[in-house]
Order: C-alpha cells, then structure tokens, then sequence
C-alpha cells in the first residue's frame, strides 16, 4: 500500500513470533508467480499471528483503479475434498466472526466512512467454503466502469488503503490470539420487527421506485434448516439484468448505488457484535446477473450461531431495514 504517512505496522517481530510452517508458507508467498504483495504483507502476517488464516490478498493499485482487500478463510478448504466442506466452512466463518469483533472494537472508537470504511465481503465461495473478504463498502463499485473521474477513483483507493492500515495498527495493538467471540443473546423482542411485517419487501418497492431493477428479496428466516439474513439483491445498471460479460455501469447508478451505502452506513457506532453483524452493506455479487446484494454484514455467519444469536443478528438486521426506509422518507 502507499506510504501517506499512515505509520508503520513493525511487522518485524511479529513474523518472528510466527510458527516455523507459517515462516516458510510466507516466504513461498512472496517467491510465488502472484506474490503476496510487500503493501498487504505486513497485515497478513498479523491476521496469522492473531490465528485468522487467509487465502488471498492485494494491496490496491491507484493504475488499476482496485482497491485493498485481505481474503479471510482456509487455503486448506480450496483442496478439501467435496465431503470436508461442511467443516472447512465452519472454519471459515468462525475466522470471519474472529475478524467481525475486531471490526467491532475498531469502529466503536472510530468514525466509520459509508465508502472508505472496512466490512466483510462474502464471497461465492462462501456457502461451500466460508471464505470472506475484508475490503472497503466503496470497492464494490471499483472498477465496475470508467464513469468514475480518474482522479476521484486515484484518491478513492488511496483512502482505502489509509483504512486498511489504520485497522492493521489497530490490530498491532491488540493481545495475541483472538478467541472465537460469542454473539450476546437476543434484546429486541418480536413485536415490530415481526417477519408478518415485510420490511424488507417495502424496502426493495422502495428501491425499485427510485430506479434501481431489484431481482429478488427476503424478509430472512431464523430456522434451520435453510435460516437466511433478510436481503435485497438488485441490478443498478437497468430494468433487465447485466450481461455476465458486460461491466457496463452508468455513472449516475455509481451515484446511486455509494448514495445507498451511505444511508446504509448511517447507524451508531456499534456496542455489541450482533449490532456489527446486523449493519447493512452493499456487496457487489458477481454471478450470471451481475448484481449487488443489500443486507447485513453478518449475513454468512448466521450460519454457525446458535438460534437465540441468530435471531437477534436477523432482528438487528431487520431494524436497519427499517431505518434505511424511514431515511428514504
């Protein structure tokens, strides 16, 4: 990442605490044909040394117009064979819970930019593998089209990577070895953030009537099997899907899509870990459509957590909903 003076993370000490196996897996890292990039390397090593396993990384190119990210999740999964997967993706997202409480406590103490500021991304490989990625909200439009003024997109990235050294300072500060946190139990009761009122349903008629092709939503399900986080999942280019080869996005629904994030992003600085998982965010989703995703942050990690969690992640999650339509107002 470029230097502008956001500090050192002394990376130093913190290899040499490395396990001889991580040492050598970090020294192949950088001799391999896509190295691990020397911006990027230092917060690599402190997520192995606080036990968060990762499988990719960059460290944004200003040239490129891409910003920062760290993916989050076992390397080992990728080559587990198809009846491991289950396991491999328990750990997966038990790494990416890990990282959601350090997010928590980072941004509990600092101002959380609705573009520049870090979040989960899951992946595709998310549901077979639990991986993740930790990334800024404003990159899910990165690249997307050249609608985005050159200079704009330059300091944009810049930003984002001030962000991601910000938090790796912040992790330096932390004791090592970061337990799997549990998520507090449920303190919103049913009441108004029933399922029998579909708040998301009027959140996606809320999207569509400003312009935005919503392709499907859920009002999200606590039970298992099959619990799933309420969510919108959307297309801003037009009323008909993206072609899978086309990344043809109009500048105004660039505007639109960080305006959405913005109102989003417009929650208090979160207490608790559910109140993190439950933040609302825009995830870019490739797929055969092309389309962003609106939903919580902790929508992948409902997965591991016990009934009484993730009901109150979905409950938090459906109250932002909520506030995202009041805003719309």
């Amino acid at each position: 990442m470029a230097d502008r003076g956001g500090g050192d993370l002394g990376a130093k000490d913190v290899v040499e605490a490395l396990s001889p196996e991580q040492r050598e897996r970090l020294e192949r890292l950088r001799h391999h044909p896509l190295p691990l990039e020397p911006g990027i390397a230092p917060l690599v090593a402190l997520l192995w040394w606080h036990g968060i396993p990762t499988w990719g990384s960059c460290e944004g190119h200003v040239e490129h117009g891409s910003g920062p990210w760290v993916g989050v999740g076992s390397e080992a999964a990728l080559d587990s064979h198809p009846e491991l997967a289950p396991s491999s993706r328990a750990e997966g997202l038990r790494a990416a819970l890990k990282l959601a409480a350090v997010l928590r406590a980072f941004y509990s103490r600092r101002e959380a930019h609705p573009v520049t500021s870090l979040h989960l991304m899951f992946s595709p490989a998310a549901e077979e593998f639990g991986f993740c990625e930790l990334r800024s909200h404003g990159s899910s439009v990165l690249g997307l089209s050249s609608c985005i003024p050159r200079d704009q997109e330059a300091e944009l990235v810049l930003a984002m990577q001030d962000e991601l050294r910000a938090f790796g300072l912040f992790l330096r500060t932390q004791p090592r070895g970061i337990a799997t946190p549990a998520v507090e139990p449920g303190d919103l009761l049913g009441g108004e953030d029933s399922p029998s009122r579909p708040l998301v349903e009027q959140a996606a008629t809320a999207l569509a009537a400003s312009g935005f092709a919503v392709v499907r939503w859920s009002e999200g399900r606590v039970t298992e099997p099959g619990s799933e986080a309420p969510s919108i999942e959307f297309n801003a280019a037009s009323r008909q899907p993206i072609a899978a080869d086309s990344r043809l996005v109009l500048q105004e629904n660039v505007r639109q899509i960080l305006a959405l994030q913005g109102r989003a992003a417009r929650a208090p600085r979160p207490g608790s870990l559910a109140e993190l998982l439950g933040r609302l965010h825009v995830d870019y989703a490739p797929g055969p459509r092309t389309s962003f995703l609106l939903g919580p942050q902790g929508r992948e990690i409902i997965r591991i957590l016990d009934a009484e969690a993730r009901a109150n992640v979905i409950r938090r999650a459906r109250r932002n909903f909520r506030q995202l339509l009041d805003s719309s107002a």
